[in-house]
């Protein structure tokens, strides 16, 4: 794959920070010890599998974090092998896919696919990429979040990909904040 850090001027577009610094998303330092919680039409539980697989406009929300798609799989650890402490099972991976939609109070994410990695603090969407904040959109084909860092990531693929026409190439589009009066 062909990686492009965003765009330093990504930087401040996006997330408020000071020109010449990483790109930061909003969501840096997200507490993912918070409760998640999740409504759908339908829900299966696979209790051999540790496997939760909701169905039907989903939605995931994590304090000021929300996940919407068609299907989101919860994949959930139990905390001791015999359970005998009888505290809910740990969750340590969400899997979302069809017309995946995460956002925050400042930025929104679209895509077809995305991966909500709960040990790795890492969130990652797929397919056609589009993040967007107020007036600033960048599009690409994966999108990684480091929820630790902020460290924001946008990838295309290698050769007969990429978004707008253009193989192999993240594209966006900045618009400077008005100015206050």
């Amino acid at each position: 794959m062909k990686a492009v850090l965003v765009a330093l001027a990504l930087a401040p577009a996006l997330a408020g920070s000071a020109p010449g610094s990483d790109p930061v998303s909003a969501l840096k330092e997200h507490d993912i010890r918070q409760a998640i919680d999740i409504s759908a039409d339908r829900l299966e539980v696979r209790t051999k599998d540790n496997v939760a697989v909701f169905e039907g406009r989903v939605e995931a929300v994590q304090e000021d974090l929300k996940l919407q798609a068609d299907r989101i799989t919860v994949h959930y650890q139990l905390r001791r092998a015999d359970n005998a402490d009888d505290r809910p099972p740990a969750i340590a991976r969400i899997d979302a896919t069809g017309n995946v939609q995460l956002s925050s109070p400042s930025e929104r994410v679209a895509g077809d696919w995305g991966v909500y990695d709960m040990e790795q603090k890492i969130v990652t969407l797929g397919g056609s990429v589009i993040l967007t904040r107020d007036k600033t959109m960048v599009r690409g084909d994966r999108l990684q979040v480091n929820l630790e860092t902020g460290v924001t990531r946008l990838e295309t693929a290698d050769a007969g990909a990429g978004v707008g026409g253009e193989q192999g190439r993240v594209r966006g589009r900045f618009v400077p904040a008005e100015k206050q009066p």
